[in-house]
């Protein structure tokens, strides 16, 4: 199946599953870093490939995804470049508390001394964390 683009250009049709799969891997040949997370989604997701040429890189938290996003806030802080994966309904609220917590939470107090008073300043500047 070919679609036409507004420039009349045509190009074959790639499933976004395949997109995803291919870019990383093309990451992944000139760039230690990234890793990628998924949530017992690989067959899905279609990253079994990913994960047979890069087996130390590729991660199955299992049916966690709020683990999973606490995993790679902890790789990101390492260094590491994580990508995740998960179906929309099970990346939503609960992973972004887990982003909050293990990510923003975690670099404001050691940017800052801790003290009661700065969790106040912490509400009004991002309201929707809390």
């Amino acid at each position: 199946m070919a679609v036409v683009l507004a420039n009349k250009h045509e190009k074959e049709a790639v499933e976004m599953r395949a997109a995803l799969c291919e870019t990383l891997m093309q990451l992944a040949e000139t760039r230690e870093d990234i890793v990628y997370l998924d949530a017992d989604l690989f067959g899905s997701s279609g990253m079994k490939k990913f994960a047979k040429a890069y087996p130390d890189r590729a991660f199955d938290v299992g049916i966690a995804e709020a683990n999973m996003i606490g995993v790679a806030a902890g790789m990101s802080a390492t260094g590491k470049t994580p990508f995740v994966h998960s179906f929309g309904p099970f990346a939503t609220r609960r992973c972004f508390d887990q982003l909050f917590l293990s990510g923003l939470w975690t670099q404001y107090r050691q940017c800052h001394r801790f003290r009661p008073r700065h969790y106040r300043s912490l509400q009004r500047r991002y309201p929707h964390a809390f």
